[in-house]
């Protein structure tokens, strides 16, 4: 993943910049920060520690030797004087979570779910900046010039902080955490798109994963136009298809079994290329008056298929 942070004292041209590593080969696009919570042990906490939660949005496990999670306060250095949490040698599977608990407060009165790595770093409530990175030593830096180039897998500011990717996070309180959206999935290298403030809801390892990266196949819907005919007329019937994901649908074909309006058992319909199919079906003088329901068959090239139904009403034949 390339972190892009912003700086406010820059101008517009150039507010937000790259900060590619060579480190990102030997670390992972995958891992992002999923949460972070700096109000733990504060008046109105519930939790006693504030902690940092790391997700696997990727589709392979990743080890997180080498790794540490580091923080600045708003206008601090990142990592400098011991705010740094050295990560265990432990592989983190796609859709896992891994719980980073920090500094506890004297007050709050839940404790965290089981860590799976412990530091002391006091972090703040309402503002401040947390990185991971692929590295053991302090980042020393606190601005777009002097964090860029650094091993920085993800990055995430809350508040007033000058580091963070496209804009910070609403500001934080004693009870509410920088959560990022669709169970940790969502990634747009956006603080302010891709996190939502609320509750605290710490997930360690054993949490149940979330699957960012799940197969889905096509989907269908289809319709008549008229949906109610005279024996003898035409409708047009129409499937609009949205394809499956990972991968991405290709090769879709779209068929209905039109026999009970006296049309082909398997009629292939016209791709519109924009996501319908369509065919111009005339029914049957023959056809029996009545409620029809005409099966849709969709199959993609991925070996995946899906299917609908078209409502269709028959009335009786119109005297020519």
């Amino acid at each position: 993943m390339t972190l892009k942070i912003s700086f406010p004292a820059l101008a517009a041209s150039v507010a937000l910049l790259s900060i590619g590593s060579p480190a990102f080969a030997q670390g992972s696009p995958g891992l992002v920060i999923s949460q972070v919570y700096g109000g733990g042990g504060n008046a109105g906490a519930t939790f006693k520690n504030d902690f940092i939660e790391i997700f696997n949005r990727g589709t392979v496990p990743v080890s997180l030797s080498g790794m540490s999670v580091q923080y600045g306060s708003a206008a601090g250095n990142m990592g400098s004087g011991g705010l740094l949490t050295v990560l265990p040698a432990f592989t983190l599977q796609p859709g896992q979570y891994f719980l980073v608990r920090e500094s506890a407060g004297a007050g709050g009165t839940v404790d965290l779910p089981a860590p799976d790595a412990s530091g002391n770093i006091a972090m703040s409530a309402t503002g401040g900046k947390v990185a991971l990175v692929n590295s053991i030593t302090a980042l020393g830096c606190a601005t777009v010039a002097t964090c860029a180039g650094l091993p920085i897998i993800d990055g995430v500011g809350y508040d007033g902080a000058a580091f963070f990717e496209g804009a910070a996070t609403p500001t934080l309180a004693n009870a509410t955490a920088a959560i990022r959206n669709g169970g940790g999935c969502i990634d747009t290298n956006n603080n302010a798109a891709d996190f939502a403030v609320g509750a605290p809801t710490p997930r360690n390892s054993v949490s149940p994963t979330a699957a960012c990266n799940a197969t889905t196949g096509p989907t269908a819907t289809a319709s008549a136009t008229p949906s109610s005919v005279s024996a003898g007329d035409k409708t047009a019937l129409a499937v609009t298809v949205t394809p499956g994901n990972n991968p991405t649908s290709t090769g879709i074909v779209v068929s209905a079994d039109l026999s009970s309006i006296g049309g082909n058992a398997a009629q292939i319909f016209t791709d519109n290329l924009d996501g319908t199919f369509s065919f111009s079906a005339t029914v049957s003088l023959g056809t029996g008056v009545g409620s029809k329901s005409l099966p849709v068959s969709v199959t993609d090239a991925q070996g995946r298929s899906a299917s609908a139904s078209i409502a269709l009403t028959i009335t009786a034949p119109v005297p020519r």
